[in-house]
């Protein structure tokens, strides 16, 4: 696909984006300074779950929990008792144990580098990428299930291409922006979840 055509698309995704983004309590208006403690705990939740299904418990445990280092001193047994309905348990064990790492290696700031995000438990490629893109404004292609979706339809990739994954990573290196990806990308996830859905996009 060639860079205009690229161009076009993003200019479109962003434009539909301003017109119908979605009100989340993690989102700010640049969507590429968020706060960093809390696109960790909205993208931990968002592993496995949707996001009308998420909304309500994120609220509460941020409401108890309101910054890491609160949450690094919580107990396992008061945490997952906050969890509890969401599944997929291994989450929150995983959220605590991140939160106590950062606690005591990082002096309770959240890093903003791939390198160190991918190495705490619980977080892997999606997240690290949403992390420093959503919160510290970096250059990151970020692909969730949704993104996938789009890039692969956009640019006629088949499955065998999606599941080596290097022609889908081309794809959207040449497709995001230099500058604020994070915006792009969470644009391509709310344009998704709307007009190009699993089925009858």
């Amino acid at each position: 696909m060639s860079c205009k055509k690229n161009s076009v698309i993003r200019k479109k995704i962003l434009a539909y984006y301003e017109n119908n983004k979605r009100d989340l309590p993690w989102r700010t208006e640049q969507d590429n300074n968020q706060n960093p403690y809390f696109t960790l705990v909205s993208e931990i939740m968002l592993q496995q779950t949707q996001v009308n299904t998420a909304l309500a418990y994120y609220k509460k445990f941020i409401k108890k929990w309101p910054n890491l280092n609160s949450l690094a001193q919580a107990n396992i047994e008061d945490v997952l008792t906050m969890w509890s309905g969401l599944g997929y348990y291994s989450r929150a064990k995983n959220l605590l144990k991140a939160a106590k790492l950062i606690s005591k290696k990082y002096n309770g700031i959240i890093p903003n580098k791939y390198e160190d995000l991918i190495s705490l438990p619980g977080i892997g490629e999606y997240t690290a990428s949403a992390i420093i893109s959503f919160a510290f404004g970096k250059f990151s292609v970020v692909i969730d299930t949704n993104i996938k979706r789009f890039i692969s339809r956009v640019h006629g990739l088949n499955k065998n291409d999606i599941v080596n994954k290097s022609k889908l990573s081309e794809a959207g290196e040449r497709m995001f922006p230099k500058s604020n990806s994070g915006k792009f990308a969470q644009a391509i996830m709310d344009f998704s979840s709307d007009i190009c859905t699993k089925r009858s996009p």
